[in-house]
C-alpha cells in the first residue's frame, strides 16, 4: 500500500507539472470555472442536484466501475480537478486517504469540503489491510445511512451556498425538500423492519454499518480487510446463516459474484447485487430495503 501511495503521489506531481508546462503563461486565478464542483464519487452527485439543481457542473473522480479503495485518476481527470472551483470529499474513502493532501498542495486555491463533517462515525479496525478504505479505520461508507443523510445533505447545502451565495434562498428550499423524502423515506424503511423475526443478513463486502445501526440490524461480512476469507471462517458463517435462517447476500456491483453464489446455494438462499456508488441514490436504498425485508419475512 505503501509503494502505491508513493507511485501515486509521483504521478500527481508529473500530471500537474505537465499540464502547467502545457500553459506556461495561463494566469492560475483564470483557470478555475465557477460553475464546476468536484466530488469523488456519484452518489454525491445526486446530492448536489437535488440541492442546486443543474446550476454546477459535476466532475465525478471515481468513475463506474472504478474501486473507491484503489482508483488512481487520469490526468484528465486532475486537469478537471485544477479547474474546479471546490472539492466535496467524502472524507475516508482509501482513494481520498491516498490523494487528498497532494491534491490540496497541488491546488492551494481549491475549496476542499468534508460531507460527512459531523456525522457520528463508525470506527471498524477491519479496514485495516492492504486493500483498506481507511487508514485510520473509519468505516467509510457514510452516505449508505439514510439517518446520516439529513446531514450530509445540510454539509452539501453549506458548501454550496458557499459557492454561489447568490441562490442561497433557492438552495435552501430544494433542500427542505429534499430532507422531506429522506424523512418519508426514513418512514418507509422503518415500517418495513418493525417486528421482523431475524435483524441479521450476509453481505460480501461490509457496506452497510451505517445502514445497519440505523435500523438495529447485524451484517455479517463475508470478506474482511478487503480479502478473501479461509474456509474455516467461511464455515462458520454458513453455519451461522443456516441457524439464523438468513436467506440473502447482498453483493455490490463492482465485485465477483461467484463466490456469493456458492455460499447461497449451501444457505438455499439467494444473491441480491447493490450498488451504493449508483447515482440513483434513494432508488437503491428502497430496492435494497424491499429485498433484505422480504428475506427476513419469508
Amino acid at each position: 500500500m505503501k509503494s502505491k501511495i508513493i507511485l501515486g503521489n509521483f504521478l500527481l506531481i508529473c500530471w500537474i507539472v505537465a499540464f502547467a508546462g502545457c500553459h506556461p503563461k495561463a494566469d492560475p486565478n483564470t483557470k478555475i470555472q465557477e460553475n464546476i464542483i468536484t466530488v469523488s464519487i456519484i452518489p454525491q452527485k445526486y446530492f448536489i442536484e437535488k440541492i442546486a439543481g443543474n446550476r454546477f457542473k459535476v466532475n465525478v473522480m471515481i468513475p463506474p466501475g472504478a474501486s473507491p479503495a484503489t482508483y488512481d485518476p487520469s490526468p484528465a481527470m486532475i486537469m478537471q480537478l485544477h479547474r474546479s472551483k471546490m472539492y466535496l470529499q467524502i472524507g475516508y474513502l482509501g482513494f481520498e486517504q491516498a490523494w487528498m493532501e497532494n491534491i490540496a498542495t497541488a491546488n492551494p486555491q481549491l475549496k476542499i469540503k468534508n460531507v460527512s463533517k459531523n456525522i457520528d462515525l463508525i470506527y471498524d479496525h477491519e479496514h485495516h489491510g492492504e486493500n483498506n478504505h481507511d487508514m485510520r479505520g473509519i468505516d467509510p461508507h457514510t452516505w449508505m445511512s439514510v439517518k446520516n443523510a439529513g446531514q450530509m445533505a445540510y454539509n452539501f447545502l453549506e458548501a454550496l451556498i458557499e459557492a454561489d451565495p447568490d441562490r442561497e434562498e433557492e438552495f435552501k428550499t430544494n433542500y427542505h425538500n429534499f430532507i422531506a423524502e429522506i424523512d418519508t423515506l426514513d418512514q418507509f424503511i422503518e415500517k418495513k423492519f418493525k417486528d421482523i423475526p431475524s435483524r441479521k443478513f450476509l453481505i460480501y463486502h461490509p457496506a452497510l454499518s451505517y445502514f445497519a445501526r440505523d435500523y438495529r440490524l447485524e451484517q455479517i461480512a463475508i470478506e474482511k480487510e478487503g480479502k478473501s476469507q479461509p474456509p474455516a471462517y467461511i464455515q462458520e458463517v454458513i453455519r451461522e446463516a443456516t441457524n439464523e435462517k438468513i436467506s440473502i447476500i447482498f453483493v455490490q456491483k463492482q465485485f465477483d459474484i461467484e463466490n456469493a453464489k456458492a455460499i447461497a446455494k449451501e444457505i438455499n438462499g439467494r444473491v441480491s447485487r447493490i450498488d451504493p456508488l449508483d447515482y440513483e441514490w434513494e432508488q437503491q436504498i428502497r430496492e435494497m430495503t424491499e429485498a433484505l425485508a422480504n428475506s427476513m419475512n419469508p
